[in-house]
């Protein structure tokens, strides 16, 4: 038997359905339905590249908190880790396969959802996405190629920035 990829799923569901799902599971969520619509027809029309990654979602619950998500990711078999996949090219989330698991955990509608979420969180224009992605790579590499003197120079650490918050809000509680 095939394995089912994401472009399948997408091509087995009613956009009408989608769109009710997308509304109950993020209904903060502030664009337009047509915005979606054109996503979801444009994953229909890709041609898949397909690899060894799979589509996982799982439901998220934070402790002592109404925060809960869902974590929509790509997993490998034999391999533990999960990985971010909201910034790889639309040909390749058409390619996603899907998993046993994830069919009988979820209904198809809500699996489109899950993934039209996940897939626009940083836009509805794939152009746009991969520019961005490739501005986020430049910058790791520029890091990665700096000497240790460069890097103390242009860079901050998370310490380092945290108490110059504080300061900051302590000298404005001053002032006051």
């Amino acid at each position: 038997m095939k394995t089912k990829i994401l472009q399948d799923i997408f091509s087995e569901v009613e956009w009408e359905k989608v769109w009710k799902t997308l509304i109950e599971f993020y209904p903060s969520q502030s664009y337009e339905e047509k915005d979606y619509f054109e996503v979801f027809w444009k994953i229909i029309g890709k041609v898949p590249v397909i690899d060894d990654m799979y589509l996982d979602i799982s439901y998220i619950e934070e402790e002592n908190s109404e925060d809960n998500y869902y974590d929509v990711c790509g997993v490998r078999d034999g391999d533990d880790n999960s990985y971010a996949i909201e910034y790889i090219p639309w040909d390749e989330w058409a390619g996603l396969k899907i998993n046993e698991k994830l069919k009988w955990e979820y209904e198809k509608e809500e699996i489109v959802a899950h993934s039209l979420y996940e897939l626009t969180y940083c836009g509805f224009v794939e152009e746009e996405i991969q520019a961005r992605f490739k501005e986020i790579m430049d910058d790791i590499n520029e890091i990665e190629n700096m000497t240790e003197e460069e890097l103390e120079e242009r860079t901050v650490t998370v310490d380092d920035n945290l108490f110059n918050d504080v300061d900051e809000l302590v000298k404005v509680t001053d002032d006051e």
